[in-house]
């Protein structure tokens, strides 16, 4: 004579083998998540630059991989006393800010670097620094920064921001 239906013994076993892996997973699944984000950061960046693809076709980098790719902003003393030199560090702070952050196409704002003016003599205008920008071949200085500042000065500070929305580097 058989009965139809589970043994009460197997059922027992079912709900603890069920309640096991449901502990396993919670455990190692948030840890399995950051490994595979980590993973997925890498192929992404890594195909970024391997991938022969004009840069407006490159894919954006999600804000999970910023703690991999994008170091933090930085506070910086902008020392110097004639105003072509302090023009031609904030313009490598600039472009320093676009090579991390526009030309990746960073999927969020970011603050780039703090810039404290300690020791200038007269002052430094947007001009100036877009002469000594004009170099520099990555980006159009004057589509990609938009100007919050127009005269820079002795005990200034000057905050180099990514505006991820308008894909520029401002100057605030």
């Amino acid at each position: 004579m058989y009965r139809k239906g589970l043994a009460l013994e197997v059922v027992g076993f079912i709900i603890i083998a069920v309640a096991g892996i449901l502990i396993l997973t919670a455990f190692f699944g948030t840890r399995m998540k950051r490994a595979s984000q980590d993973l997925f950061c890498k192929l992404l960046l890594g195909s970024r630059w391997f991938l022969p693809l004009p840069e407006n076709m490159r894919p954006s980098i999600p804000s999970y991989c910023i703690n991999t790719s994008v170091p933090k902003f930085e506070s910086v003393e902008v020392r110097g006393t004639d105003p072509g030199v302090v023009a031609t560090k904030i313009a490598a702070y600039i472009a320093a800010c676009w090579e991390r952050t526009g030309r990746i196409d960073l999927d969020k704002d970011q603050v780039c670097y703090e810039l404290y003016v300690s020791e200038l003599e007269g002052s430094v205008d947007k001009q100036l620094i877009l002469e000594r920008l004009s170099d520099y071949n990555r980006f159009d200085p004057q589509k990609n920064i938009e100007w919050g500042v127009t005269n820079i000065k002795k005990g200034m500070s000057v905050a180099i921001v990514y505006n991820h929305k308008e894909k520029k580097i401002e100057v605030v």
